[in-house]
């Protein structure tokens, strides 16, 4: 496992602690099948949360990867800066509501900006 995939697997479950208020304990579990056999915690329960799940993996990857865009250019990774980018770039799954992609951008956004790690 190469330090990048390691930071993103953390980031990922990181995201995943953070809206399981929201969408149940279930969801941390689908972001580790996610994340591949070698740390999944069980089967997947609900087809909403694998969505979720899927969501949470390419927007935590995406987030990085233009953090460490802004941060190259020199400029201000501001959590505005972040989300909006993110707004426009992050996938729009059709077995997600809006409401819960802007969940998972809000979260990556904030886990990011906290983080400010390579």
């Amino acid at each position: 496992m190469t330090q990048s995939t390691s930071i993103t697997n953390a980031a990922a479950r990181r995201v995943a602690r953070r809206l399981a208020a929201k969408y149940g304990v279930a969801l941390r579990a689908e972001v580790d099948t996610a994340l591949g056999p070698q740390t999944a915690l069980g089967p997947r329960q609900y087809a909403d949360l694998v969505g979720i799940a899927g969501l949470v993996m390419s927007t935590v990857t995406l987030g990085w990867q233009i953090y460490h865009d802004i941060v190259s250019r020199r400029e201000g990774a501001t959590s505005e800066i972040l989300a909006a980018a993110l707004l426009q770039a992050a996938p729009t799954p059709a077995d997600v509501e809006p409401g819960q992609r802007q969940d998972v951008i809000d979260a990556t956004v904030a886990d990011i900006v906290e983080r400010g790690e390579p």
